[in-house]
């Protein structure tokens, strides 16, 4: 888990998503299980009306774990 990670506004058991104050490179996601991480620091307004919203995606553990949440949610549905 990457240091001083909190949940995000939105909680999803699911989904697993998560935010972070700290600063985060891709050593502190190893084997981290959540799809995505979400970097408030590099987190902008941009003008009046855009927000730019960086998050980490390069976690393949994490990806893995999405799709197999994923996998077993689709069968749930049928």
């Amino acid at each position: 888990m990457a240091p001083g990670a909190q949940p995000g506004a939105r909680q999803d058991s699911e989904a697993g998503r998560v935010c972070t104050r700290d600063p985060i490179v891709s050593s502190d996601i190893i084997r981290d299980p959540r799809d995505s991480l979400g970097g408030l620091p590099m987190t902008q307004v941009v003008g009046e009306n855009l927000v730019k919203v960086m998050g980490w995606y390069v976690n393949e553990w994490g990806y893995a774990a999405q799709m197999v949440r994923e996998a077993v949610r689709q069968s749930r549905r049928s």
